[in-house]
């Protein structure tokens, strides 16, 4: 009884088993203070000195076992670590200031920008190649619905009020090439066949810039894939296709290159895009291949994009063509499904919101017999070329009204891609090889 009384009045615990033998002796002692003898015959001989050891004796043990009961709560000053459900220790407060170290670090590292931003207002050009010549379209958002797609080009003499124009592009070389980029600063990576070093054709990548209209050779025996940033120094860097599972950068600046990333061994490389550090890649392999991610370093990484496609026909890729948006907030890609004998049933183009993985907007775009390839995505509009046996139109599709609409173009095309940044190199005329640099 005595213990619990002690437990429930932790203060009275305390004190109480000293302090009261010490005020009974000290009262006695004042009153009989000044004859010892009357002190001896007040306390009984059984409580004499080993009574009085006694009673210290157990004030320390009931001391001791109310203290076992609990100990007093200290505060949130407290050193004593809190018990967790599974017995162990856990310090409490060094948790906490360790959670909120690691939110302030994270909250104080700034986004890295990889790219020049548009200029306000910038409605991004087409720029279309054909097996003869190129053109560059601008004001393509003022395209009407209502033309002819056998229209001819229309040209400068004959430009109607509100209609897009189409500008002949100048491009170095006798041949024409089969894929272009913008390189972001108003010039033209591009791709063509031409004889090397040995008189041998082959596959060559040049920069096309307002400085070197006629062209610096980048790279040969390679294919053109994109130009992106790789990390937030503002120097742009062209990917290339090494050998169909490498991929190699080019540094602008200086032609610098250095290998990027690889494929595993058994997957071929199918289309990649680049945009704000972010590089989305296709690939095939034994079964149907996937459309995955890599980062500024070349790694994967998971950012939502669609999940592991299911093969219905074997070394048949599920994906065909693949360009992320300027911003690289969303990825646009072409799906597509096989008959029983290899040939492709059918295309839809689906884009997908990176982060949440949300699709956002699909549609079909292609049928039994044709091919939908080189797709290019400005945010809102698609642009892609679809062939089939006696016809190859540039088709411009708008995410937002689902709008298709045929590009009038006087040519066979053979790539088609918006200009992210405005075209300078290329306008105005042919460029002369003899010319003069303009401060000398």
């Amino acid at each position: 009884m005595a213990c619990l009384f002690f437990a429930r009045t932790e203060l009275l615990a305390v004190f109480l088993p000293v302090f009261l033998p010490v005020l009974w002796c000290g009262h006695h002692i004042t009153l009989w203070g000044d004859n010892m003898a009357e002190v001896t015959r007040f306390i009984p001989r059984s409580i004499s000195r080993p009574g009085l050891l006694g009673i210290a004796l157990v004030s320390t043990v009931l001391l001791s076992a109310c203290a076992e009961i609990g100990e007093p709560d200290l505060g949130v000053g407290s050193a004593t670590p809190t018990a967790t459900s599974d017995g162990a220790a856990e310090p409490e407060l060094d948790q906490e200031d360790d959670t909120e170290a690691t939110e302030e670090d994270v909250e104080a590292t700034p986004l890295p920008v990889f790219s020049p931003p548009r200029p306000d207002g910038y409605v991004p050009s087409l720029a279309v190649v054909g097996t003869t010549s190129a053109v560059i379209i601008d004001e393509i958002s003022q395209l009407d619905l209502t033309q002819d797609p056998d229209q001819s080009a229309t040209t400068e003499a004959d430009v109607v009020e509100g209609q897009p124009t189409n500008e002949t592009l100048f491009l170095t070389g006798d041949a024409v090439p089969d894929r272009l980029v913008d390189d972001f600063f108003g010039g033209l990576v591009i791709e063509d066949v031409r004889p090397d070093e040995e008189g041998v054709d082959a596959r060559t990548v040049t920069w096309l810039r307002p400085a070197d209209p006629t062209g610096t050779v980048l790279a040969t025996g390679v294919g053109l894939l994109d130009v992106g940033f790789i990390d937030s120094t503002l120097e742009a860097h062209v990917l290339v296709d090494v050998d169909g599972s490498s991929v190699d950068r080019i540094k602008l600046v200086d032609g610098e290159r250095a290998p990027f990333a690889s494929l595993a061994e058994g997957q071929t490389l199918v289309d990649l895009s680049a945009s704000e550090g972010l590089h989305a890649v296709i690939f095939s392999d034994a079964e149907c291949g996937d459309l995955v991610f890599w980062n500024s370093s070349g790694e994967p990484v998971d950012i939502g994009g669609p999940v592991p496609p299911t093969c219905e026909v074997a070394r048949r890729p599920a994906y065909g063509a693949v360009d992320l948006s300027p911003d690289a907030t969303l990825v646009a890609y072409t799906a597509l499904t096989y008959r029983s004998d290899g040939v492709v049933a059918t295309t839809d183009v689906i884009v997908r919101e990176l982060g949440s993985g949300a699709v956002v907007f699909t549609i079909p775009v292609g049928a039994v017999g044709q091919e939908v390839r080189a797709l290019s995505f400005d945010g809102t509009r698609l642009a892609f070329i679809r062939e089939e046996t006696d016809l190859t139109e540039v088709v411009v599709l708008n995410t937002i009204d689902s709008v298709e609409t045929i590009v009038p173009v006087a040519l066979t095309p053979v790539d088609a891609v918006f200009a992210r940044q405005p075209l300078v190199v290329g306008r105005g005329g042919a460029p002369d090889a003899e010319q003069e640099p303009a401060d000398e």
